[in-house]
């Protein structure tokens, strides 16, 4: 606003917040705020009332409403980067000119309440796995799918949202102890971790069409192949998701390689391009997908077309 320096207050919501939308990441652990928070503000800091800076304010919840003279205001809802993680992240970048993150090497999922029914669980609490990364940590240490990550090095795990960013914070070649839950009962497993290679997303297909669910795929290369640990090519390559599609709503990403879809094994994209018109509609179909770290299920429903 060209007002030079100014000084809002308030109170702290919470620690640790998630935003739910699509800029968000897997490292996100954001204070929030009602001091507020404007455009110009995000890069500035966020002091305690004794003066140390907790934060670097980041961003703001929203509603657009364009008849202001701008794409939103200030409604008292504001995230700020903890002080801790910024550290952190500027000192590995002077240190090496890069940040370096750790892997374990599992994929998790919440544990809701109807899961933790059905796993015999006392609550919803932890992190579920999914499936875990072949010759990873998580697989050297011995984890399995089922597992429940109650702890990890000795931090509680309550929701599978806390576990990415303290196990891309923990040094790498550190020993940590991991307990999970197995079968209903305690276990501990130890692991080293390892450093996160990040593996670049795959390119769009040239072709702009979408399918009837929202995507566009292309034939699995052996760098593919390769980069996501597959013994050989096969399946169909997301190159583009529809925003708002059913495959969006799904969860389908792009660099995901599709494996099965609707209990069907999925050869090339070819044969993905052939199953997808003969989709049953309104019914819920599984879709199993792999990606850099493991394979995933997922859940999609093909809205019928509407009446003319």
């Amino acid at each position: 606003f060209q007002l030079g320096q100014t000084v809002t207050a308030g109170i702290v919501s919470a620690k640790s917040r998630r935003v739910p939308n699509k800029a968000s990441g897997p490292y996100d652990a954001f204070i929030q705020t009602d001091a507020s928070i404007n455009p110009g503000s995000s890069g500035g800091p966020l002091f305690n009332t004794r003066g140390q800076l907790v934060g670097i304010n980041t961003a703001i919840f929203s509603p657009g409403r364009t008849q202001f003279g701008g794409t939103g205001f200030n409604i008292g809802i504001g995230f700020s980067i903890p002080s801790n993680l910024v550290r952190t992240v500027v000192t590995q970048l002077k240190e090496n000119g890069r940040v370096v993150r750790g892997l374990l090497g599992v994929i998790i999922q919440r544990v809701d309440g109807d899961m933790a029914t059905a796993l015999n669980l006392p609550g919803p609490d932890g992190a579920l796995v999914a499936d875990v990364v072949p010759n990873s940590p998580a697989s050297k240490a011995g984890f399995q799918r089922k597992d429940v990550i109650l702890s990890f090095n000795q931090q509680s795990v309550r929701d599978h949202e806390d576990l990415p960013l303290l196990v891309a914070t923990t040094p790498i070649g550190s020993k940590v102890s991991v307990d999970i839950l197995r079968g209903g009962k305690k276990k501990t497993l130890v692991a080293v971790i390892e450093e996160l290679k990040e593996v670049a997303a795959a390119k769009n297909s040239d072709s702009p069409k979408t399918d009837k669910i929202g995507l566009v795929v292309q034939n699995v290369t052996e760098d593919v192949a390769k980069s996501l640990k597959m013994t050989a090519p096969a399946g169909a390559l997301v190159g583009t998701v529809e925003p708002g599609s059913t495959a969006e709503r799904a969860g389908i990403q792009r660099g995901d390689v599709i494996e099965e879809l609707n209990g069907q094994l999925v050869r090339d994209a070819e044969h993905f391009e052939k199953l997808v018109p003969e989709l049953p509609v309104d019914k819920p179909l599984l879709v199993m997908v792999r990606r850099t770290e493991g394979t995933r299920f997922l859940t999609m429903r093909i809205k019928p077309a509407p009446k003319s």
